[in-house]
């Protein structure tokens, strides 16, 4: 069992635990490898829980998908993903460590004034062009969660391809003849997965299908997020609106795109930019433009209602700026995905003109 690793236990004999982390989907820990090209090496190590791997198949498909992740290369928007890795019969994907922690942290602070909100926007873009230019234009899953924000202040998109995985290995997705799960197709050239003992590796599995165009990916747990079952809320759960619900619309709730709760295979890189356009006015106005206390209710404020201005929470020193940082804001969260921006160099821009602005005040 995963919860029973412990700091200062060891992962196939090469990695050392000193910290461990709990999601809702994920364990991640914190290791020295001791078989590092430096010698030793502090990394993490990410894999999800064990209700999630519990048969061969979908423990060898894990691994192929997070080669996904692996094959964005280096980007410093982007935490890296070195490797796949299958310890003591269990997939893993080795992962930069990013030491500041998350957006969430910042999200409210002193610290988190305008022009720092749209840098860490133009960071987003900038990440996410790199994704698409390696053949992964949508992660589906954009929140401050996923969001972290290294100690030298670079913001960096995490949880690619693991969201997938989650979605569906619990959405109820039907099985292929072959008893596998669909899966998005593969880039080419994937990078190989690493066994650390031959013993561990499976027969090779069924091609993967694709998966619709546009599917979404859920939130891949972090201790900010609570985990919901189909229907079933609990009272201090039914408070929270980073929800996520399994089923069709499995996802953060808070941060979901209109078209995601009506049909999430519709979904494309639009609704990441719905996505972030909350995630940038929480960023500004430290609050969220929705707060349904329900998935039901979430649903209904993002499909029908309009989110209310950012005007009043621009700080003085911006207040000629104002309209047009709404405008931006607004336009990303548009319910029509055809009205928002429609890609993310065009958001890009959009938001350097906006920083150019804010530093000739």
């Amino acid at each position: 069992m995963q919860g029973s690793l412990r700091v200062g236990d060891w992962i196939g004999d090469r990695f050392e635990i000193f910290d461990v982390h709990e999601g809702g989907m994920s364990w991640v820990y914190v290791v020295h490898d001791h078989r590092a090209a430096s010698g030793r090496a502090v990394v993490a190590l990410k894999t999800l829980r064990d209700d999630l791997l519990r048969n061969r198949i979908r423990r060898t498909r894990f691994a192929t998908e997070c080669r996904l992740w692996v094959q964005l290369g280096r980007h410093p928007n982007i935490v890296q993903a070195h490797a796949v890795e299958i310890l003591d019969g269990r997939p893993y994907v080795m992962l930069e460590l990013v030491q500041g922690g998350d957006l969430i942290r910042w999200i409210g602070t002193s610290r988190l004034d305008l022009p720092r909100a749209l840098r860490f926007g133009i960071q987003f873009c900038q990440g996410m062009e790199h994704a698409g230019r390696q053949g992964l234009s949508c992660h589906r899953d954009i929140k401050p969660g996923n969001l972290m924000v290294a100690e030298d202040g670079t913001l960096k998109i995490t949880d690619f391809g693991l969201a997938r995985i989650c979605e569906e290995m619990v959405a109820g997705q039907a099985a292929l003849p072959d008893g596998s799960i669909p899966l998005a197709a593969a880039p080419q050239s994937p990078q190989p997965i690493l066994f650390s003992d031959p013993r561990d590796e499976a027969p090779r599995a069924a091609p993967a299908h694709a998966t619709p165009a546009g599917e979404r990916s859920p939130r891949v747990g972090t201790t900010q997020d609570q985990s919901t079952g189909e229907y079933a809320l609990e009272p201090e759960e039914s408070e929270n609106p980073r929800l996520t619900r399994i089923g069709a619309r499995l996802g953060t709730g808070a941060y979901m795109a209109p078209e995601q709760f009506a049909d999430a295979a519709s979904a494309d890189v639009r609704a990441d930019i719905y996505a972030f356009g909350v995630v940038l006015f929480e960023m500004i106005a430290g609050r969220l433009p929705f707060s349904g206390r329900s998935i039901e209710m979430l649903a209904r404020q993002h499909t029908r209602y309009q989110p209310p201005s950012l005007v009043p929470s621009l700080a003085r020193p911006y207040a000629r700026m104002a309209p047009a940082v709404d405008a931006a804001v607004q336009r990303c969260l548009r319910k029509d995905p055809a009205e928002r921006f429609q890609t993310m160099p065009e958001l890009r821009k959009a938001l350097q003109a906006l920083l150019a602005r804010a530093r000739g005040k």
